[in-house]
């Protein structure tokens, strides 16, 4: 629906728009549930499947891209062969390898902030809104940013540098979280944010988000711009499944890595530097684009 210009701004808002209905929901869900009142969270998630059902009504028509594809009904099988098609070639491999990459990283990181913010950083419940909060609105801000920076270019050229931010800010966020301490009370956000360290641990989380908010628009916008009219839905819908599996595998390795005794710091540490295992493909795919 969008010209070659406006597809990074596009891609921007959506990114951004989800990780903020993510971090809405989780705190509307959260105070719900902890005040025991299921009927309320019933009523609003089918209120948001109506709005969502509603909204998309309102997409305009496009046509059939594909009128000959043929569709088996064997899912299995047409998985198969579009996940084959989607790695078939560099480009499309290298993008969906970023992507998918991002949503892990993004994954892994917000399941671990309940820990380190109880155990090693001695914070309430609000604490991890408040890390969740500037989790989410770095992503949006990043996205944005991108889109502002390459004013409507489609290019990869911002995602070796954010990958290789990401891996420092891993590092860094390392090195300040505490070790792990038993405490008889938990810090209100006020009391957390009054501590001149924690601003810094709160900087480096937002700095993180944006970072790879740079890496995620951007290459959404190049599968879409690179990738045939007739197959671009079949290529997103891949997409969206190697993503599940990319943060299916992340969760299940960070999980055997806590159960063999790793520290939550130390699962993040690995989690930024696996960003050093994505910059080939970064270099790659600006290389074959030319941007």
């Amino acid at each position: 629906l969008m010209n070659d210009k406006e597809l990074l701004g596009a891609n921007a808002a959506i990114e951004g728009g989800t990780f903020i209905a993510v971090l809405l929901g989780t705190i509307i869900g959260t105070l719900a549930a902890k005040n025991g009142e299921w009927q309320l969270i019933a009523v609003l998630t089918i209120s948001v499947a109506a709005i969502g059902t509603l909204s998309g009504t309102l997409v305009p028509k496009t046509g059939a891209a594909a009128p000959d594809l043929k569709i088996t009904k064997n899912i299995f099988a047409s998985t198969r062969a579009q996940l084959k098609n989607a790695w078939g070639t560099d480009l499309t491999r290298w993008t969906i390898i970023g992507i998918s990459w991002i949503w892990a990283y993004g994954s892994i990181s917000i399941s671990q902030f309940p820990v380190i913010v109880k155990d090693h950083l001695g914070g309430d419940p609000s604490v991890v809104t408040l890390f969740m909060t500037c989790f989410s609105v770095g992503i949006g801000f990043g996205s944005f940013l991108c889109s502002r920076l390459l004013k409507g270019s489609i290019s990869a050229r911002l995602a070796y540098p954010a990958l290789a931010a990401l891996t420092l800010i891993g590092v860094a966020i390392f090195l300040l979280i505490p070790e792990a301490k038993e405490v008889d009370t938990l810090m209100t956000m006020e009391a957390f944010i009054s501590i001149p360290l924690n601003w810094v641990m709160l900087g480096l989380l937002v700095l993180a988000a944006i970072f790879a908010g740079m890496v995620i628009v951007p290459f959404y916008s190049i599968l879409q711009h690179e990738t045939a009219r007739q197959q671009r839905s079949r290529m997103i819908a891949a997409n969206n499944i190697i993503n599940s599996g990319f943060m299916a595998t992340g969760a299940i390795i960070a999980a055997i890595l806590l159960t063999i005794g790793l520290t939550t710091p130390q699962v993040m540490l690995i989690t930024g530097l696996a960003n050093l295992a994505i910059l080939p493909s970064a270099k790659r795919l600006n290389a074959q684009l030319g941007t």
